[in-house]
């Protein structure tokens, strides 16, 4: 089955980039989790938010310029029997990257804004594909 197509214009990507970059090292506590701190950006750019209708790419598709803006679902390899379709969810950003919110990276337990390599994220979680 062929991935929809969400047809985040450059202008949004680059507000996307924009407001995310300004957010590395933010720090919510615990009244923020990494679904709403996304829904939160994509509230701000104007894109929809609702996550059932995104879709879910490919490992190969993740690594793709073009798909700089879309959400990126992960499990928790910890927890990869938890019932739900994702434990984690990030905006795939420039260069490789993944913004998002978790304590997993960086000080322990401390919960923040980090941008990650993709790669880098494989140690913490696998991909929902």
């Amino acid at each position: 089955m062929e991935a929809i197509k969400l047809n985040i214009l450059l202008s949004e990507k680059k507000e996307l980039i924009k407001i995310g970059t300004s957010l590395v090292k933010q720090k919510y506590g615990n009244i923020y989790d990494c679904s709403s701190f996304v829904r939160g950006i994509y509230q701000q750019v104007g894109l929809n938010s609702d996550f059932n209708n995104q879709p879910i790419l490919s490992l190969e598709d993740i690594f793709k310029e073009e798909n700089i803006g879309y959400l990126c679902f992960l499990k928790n390899k910890k927890y990869i029997q938890n019932l739900y379709r994702f434990s984690h969810i990030g905006i795939i950003f420039p260069e490789q990257n993944l913004l998002h919110y978790t304590r997993y990276f960086g000080e322990p337990n401390v919960r923040e804004v980090h941008l990650t390599p993709i790669l880098k994220i494989l140690e913490v979680y696998n991909f929902v594909t």
